[in-house]
């Protein structure tokens, strides 16, 4: 090739990829958000980890994120969504940090994922209490153990909630708090860090214009559709069951690792440190084990064996009460409800209402024992 040719190469490549980036970052302001957002939670996360604050915004034909890597539309379980935002940028939409002696911590199980306002943990567990409960959601503990805002505005009781894929010992959050020798101390922070993440996103990850392209979203929804109807292929990362249901493939992987492979040796170390940082500050910690969807409904996959021994999340319960940190046994209480009812939505990782609802009941239970709310008294 030339070197005038490899010019005009290099010109049109330059054009094609500055194409991209013009109807990405003009495609919010020109089109409803609506028409690339399947979901609100995904909307209140906004561009490059730089949440969105005092938003509300409805999704109403929304689904799950699995029913979206599919991109079949017979797969996927349409609902109207609507997701609030406070001045955080944690889902909450009246309560705050303040009025609360219950948080809530956790990521997009804890935050409602999937569900609308009114069907959130937040929200469900504050109505049985009739008490403010504050959402620190989406937010890890090791954030919350380093946030001014605890300090400001201390809660009773925290409830710290992960789902069962997450609670390994090679997760990046429970390493944190495995290594963790000073409790997470307090951060000072600037209004100015979040917009220092986005510019070093922006320029050191320009792959997240192309993610984000209104036009590749658009393409690749066509291509899986055809793809699916011709040959019935789909993305790895997912796995197909009986009746709709639809797994993340990850999970399915994971079903059948004991409690070794799991790494719970250092997954109980990193929660004791939790609980120690949090009992220092005279907060009472309850830890919220969420199984995945596949360990509830393995009888919706053919590939699963019948586990002859106990789940290892069942382990896990009995290790963590035994050292004095107050564990829900929610794999039971699922198992044991999940043929009166459908605790997940179909096509998305995430529980649905049904699943929230009953989590709550649990948890206001393990409260009414447990702890003595000071905004009751």
């Amino acid at each position: 090739m030339s070197s005038s040719g490899a010019k005009t190469f290099v010109y049109i490549v330059l054009a094609l990829w500055l194409c991209i980036v013009l109807i990405d970052r003009t495609a919010p302001l020109l089109l409803p958000a609506q028409t690339y957002y399947f979901r609100a939670w995904e909307y209140l996360h906004g561009h490059h980890g730089l949440r969105r604050k005092n938003t509300e915004f409805t999704v109403e034909h929304a689904h799950g994120d699995l029913g979206n890597m599919l991109g079949v539309p017979s797969w996927q379980s349409k609902r109207t969504i609507t997701a609030t935002a406070d001045h955080h940028g944690f889902r909450n939409k009246e309560t705050t940090a303040k009025d609360a002696d219950v948080w809530i911590v956790g990521q997009s199980f804890m935050g409602g994922a999937g569900n609308s306002d009114e069907h959130t943990l937040q929200s469900q567990i504050e109505q049985m209490l009739e008490v403010p409960v504050f959402a620190y959601t989406p937010g890890n503990i090791s954030e919350l153990l380093s946030d001014p805002l605890l300090k400001e505005h201390q809660p009773t009781v925290v409830i710290w909630g992960i789902v069962e894929r997450n609670l390994i010992g090679s997760n990046a959050e429970i390493q944190k708090l495995y290594k963790a020798t000073d409790c997470l101390a307090t951060k000072s922070s600037s209004k100015i860090d979040p917009w220092k993440r986005m510019v070093k996103h922006t320029i050191f990850v320009p792959s997240e214009y192309v993610r984000r392209s209104i036009v590749r979203i658009y393409a690749v929804h066509i291509f899986k559709r055809m793809r699916f109807a011709i040959t019935g292929g789909h993305v790895p990362q997912i796995t197909l069951g009986k009746d709709g249901m639809i797994f993340l493939t990850k999970t399915v992987n994971l079903i059948n690792r004991n409690i070794e492979q799991r790494g719970y040796g250092t997954v109980v170390t990193a929660l004791q440190n939790a609980n120690i940082c949090l009992a220092d500050r005279n907060i009472h910690l309850i830890f919220l084990p969420i199984p995945d969807k596949v360990s509830v409904y393995p009888e919706y996959m053919n590939t699963i064996e019948h586990r002859s021994t106990k789940h290892p999340l069942l382990h896990l319960h009995t290790v963590l009460t035994g050292s004095g940190i107050q564990s829900v046994d929610l794999y039971s209480v699922f198992t044991n409800a999940k043929h009166d009812t459908q605790l997940y939505w179909k096509d998305d990782t995430h529980w649905n209402r049904n699943g929230i609802t009953l989590t709550a009941k649990h948890l206001y239970d393990k409260l009414q024992n447990t702890v003595i709310l000071k905004t009751k008294h």
